[in-house]
C-alpha cells in the first residue's frame, strides 16, 4: 500500500485544489462540502482559501458515532 500520509496544520493555508490533493478527494467533493455549508472557506483574489484549522474541524464535525444496541432490558 503506496498512500501518502499528510498532516495538516491548523495554521496552514490550502487552495482548493491543494486541499483536495492533500485528503485524497474527488474534484466534487470539496466544492460540495462548500455549498452545503459544512466546510468553511475564504474567498480573496477570486479564490478559495480553506485554513487547516477549517479542515480538521470539517474532519472532526463528520465524525461517525457507534450507536449502542437496544436491549429490551433496557425499556423495562
Amino acid at each position: 500500500m503506496n498512500e501518502k500520509i499528510t498532516t495538516i496544520r491548523p495554521t496552514a493555508v490550502f487552495g482548493l485544489e491543494q486541499a483536495r490533493l492533500a485528503l485524497g478527494l474527488t474534484k466534487n467533493c470539496l466544492p460540495r462540502e462548500i455549498r452545503l455549508g459544512r466546510l468553511r472557506v475564504s474567498k480573496r483574489a477570486g479564490r478559495y482559501l480553506i485554513l487547516g484549522e477549517w479542515i480538521l474541524e470539517w474532519i472532526r464535525k463528520g465524525e461517525v458515532t457507534r450507536q449502542r444496541p437496544e436491549t429490551d432490558n433496557e425499556n423495562n
